[in-house]
């Protein structure tokens, strides 16, 4: 299935501008003092659990741990997924900095994971790879069709081809990679700039460099997803940052910013609506877009 029911979240307790993670994340910008920000973003991350909730999402919260200011994106180290033979499982991810790599630690976590997915962990990329410098960041890295069974990777310093390669072959997807740019530098997540959803994929193909482009929309037109294009622009306003999830009654929700919502044209709006989206479950993240440099998509871990 496409999309999930349930979600995993991480609370931003110990949330800070991330100074590591800031060199090829173009995204973030450091605050002017520190005053009052734990507060603010804790505000903004029980308002967007609260929004989710609403739509009749499961979500699953826990606290993050000491010394983990990007605690509050772990779509980046944890994933769960059918593995070749359709159980079900979560795996763990290679991460380029050190304070995230501590993320993984999160024993409220992984017990929760471990009562959840009776097979438990599928694998650990991290081993052999990370300290060789092979990053593949989860859900960041990789923007997943899991009814076509393609993943779709913008290489970088996150997203390592080769093992990409290798994580695609392990659960039997399709890998299509490409390179893009994005305010002058390379676009270090994929999430950042695409989002695929049942029957559509939000992309900003003006960022993917021009001999990739091709062949991506070539695979959107065989798997029938309907292509909204988004500006680089709405980049910047995290509209590629979104993800579909399955609510009330199986309605179809597509979790987003607030920021990103107000970005997106009325059109593109209606697109979605005409698509079978029932709807827009939007929340106003924007201390943690701006400091963080990430959004929506990145907040929520799916439990499938």
């Amino acid at each position: 299935q496409q999309s999930a029911r349930a979600v995993m979240m991480v609370e931003p307790n110990f949330f800070q501008f991330n100074s590591d993670a800031a060199l090829d994340n173009a995204y973030m910008k450091e605050p002017d003092s520190a005053d009052n920000i734990n507060e603010q973003v804790m505000k903004e991350f029980n308002s967007l659990v609260a929004t989710l909730e609403q739509y009749g999402i499961e979500v699953n919260r826990f606290e993050s741990q000491e010394g983990c200011p990007d605690a509050v994106w772990p779509n980046n180290w944890i994933a769960t997924l059918p593995n070749a033979q359709g159980v079900v499982s979560y795996s763990l991810f290679p991460m380029k900095t050190d304070n995230r790599r501590r993320e993984r630690n999160n024993r409220n976590v992984l017990d929760f994971l471990d009562s959840r997915y009776p097979n438990g962990l599928e694998k650990d990329w991290s081993v052999e790879n990370e300290d060789k410098n092979r990053i593949l960041e989860g859900t960041g890295s990789l923007s997943l069709d899991h009814e076509n069974k393609i993943a779709y990777a913008c290489i970088s310093e996150r997203t390592h081809a080769a093992l990409a390669q290798e994580w695609a072959d392990y659960y039997r997807y399709k890998l299509v990679s490409f390179s893009a740019t994005h305010v002058g530098k390379i676009v270090y997540h994929t999430n950042v700039i695409m989002a695929v959803g049942k029957n559509f994929v939000v992309i900003a193909l003006d960022t993917v460099h021009e001999e990739h482009r091709e062949s991506l929309l070539l695979q959107f037109k065989d798997t029938k997803k309907q292509v909204i294009q988004i500006s680089s622009e709405q980049v910047s306003q995290f509209c590629g940052n979104i993800l579909e999830l399955s609510g009330t009654n199986s309605s179809r929700i597509l979790a987003m910013s607030s920021q990103a919502f107000h970005a997106f044209t009325e059109a593109q709006k209606k697109q979605f609506y005409d698509l079978g989206i029932n709807h827009i479950a939007h929340s106003d993240i924007k201390t943690l877009e701006s400091i963080g440099g990430g959004s929506c998509r990145c907040m929520l871990a799916e439990l499938f």
